[in-house]
């Protein structure tokens, strides 16, 4: 005879719980991971004379509802971004509308 080692199953609640806890690992692990896979948009709005920041400016990226306000120095920031290609939009009233 082998020398197997044999070993008592474990009870059922046990198998549970950690059938449970694998299940709601799994289930959170995605969301996670969708969520690392997100981009962000960072810049400066200026002005193309003098290189001037623009504070107020309205970033938007088209075909979603993220955007951003410029700040006082033209800094913005767009967060949680989907992968994939988008056209970024920049307004400032006075200024003329700027798309890329």
């Amino acid at each position: 005879m082998p020398n197997d080692v044999h070993r008592d199953a474990p009870p059922v609640g046990s198998v549970i719980a950690r059938t449970l806890l694998l299940l709601a690992t799994l289930t959170i692990l995605p969301a996670q991971l969708a969520h690392a896979q997100s981009g962000i948009l960072t810049g400066t709005v200026t002005t193309a004379r003098s290189d001037e920041p623009v504070p107020g400016a309205t970033i938007s990226i088209e075909g979603t509802r993220l955007g951003a306000l410029s700040s006082p120095t033209g800094a913005f920031r767009v967060i949680n971004i989907p992968p994939g290609t988008y056209t970024i939009s920049v307004r400032r009233l006075g200024y003329s509308r700027l798309i890329r």
